[in-house]
């Protein structure tokens, strides 16, 4: 899959952080029923598990510390703060694109997935998603200003059983 995502153009991966705001994205979650999840937390980012393009290319364009700083400030607003040490939860993320093919058009999609591991039992317990249309034509600031309302929408109802 990396390699895969190593080759998409400059300009796809532009248009990921650049999502349009028709249609609305998609977003969704599942959980471990059997986790208790906390109403506060420490969690820590799964290095090895983050997916994100490489090369020269992609350097430019600030993109992994636009979504850390995203998903970092949206658990933060949930009450989970991030420190390596005693965490309860690793963390990570995957960034891709696509094409939705419609009768008249082709329209590229990104979409965001974030995996929460329980660090104690390595066990997966709790994964989201967004789906959105890209959108090139957006500043840097705006691309990064539609990521973090994309991440906070994702983990809104972030922990399970503590909603607001």
């Amino acid at each position: 899959m990396r390699t895969r995502l190593r080759r998409l153009p400059l300009l796809a991966w532009i248009a990921l952080l650049g999502c349009a705001s028709a249609p609305e994205p998609e977003y969704g979650s599942k959980y471990d029923p059997l986790e208790r999840f906390p109403a506060s937390g420490l969690w820590a980012w799964d290095e090895r598990a983050n997916v994100l393009p490489e090369g020269p290319r992609f350097e430019g364009l600030d993109l992994e510390p636009a979504l850390r700083a995203a998903i970092a400030d949206a658990l933060a607003d949930r009450g989970y703060r991030e420190g390596s040490d005693a965490a309860h939860y690793r963390v990570s993320y995957q960034l891709g694109i696509g094409t939705r093919i419609r009768p008249e058009e082709s329209v590229a999609v990104g979409s965001l997935s974030l995996l929460f591991t329980e660090v104690r039992t390595r066990r997966p317990v709790w994964v989201g998603f967004a789906r959105a249309e890209l959108d090139v034509n957006r500043s840097q600031a705006e691309r990064n200003e539609r990521l973090r309302a994309i991440v906070a929408e994702m983990l809104a109802a972030f922990p399970p059983g503590h909603e607001d």
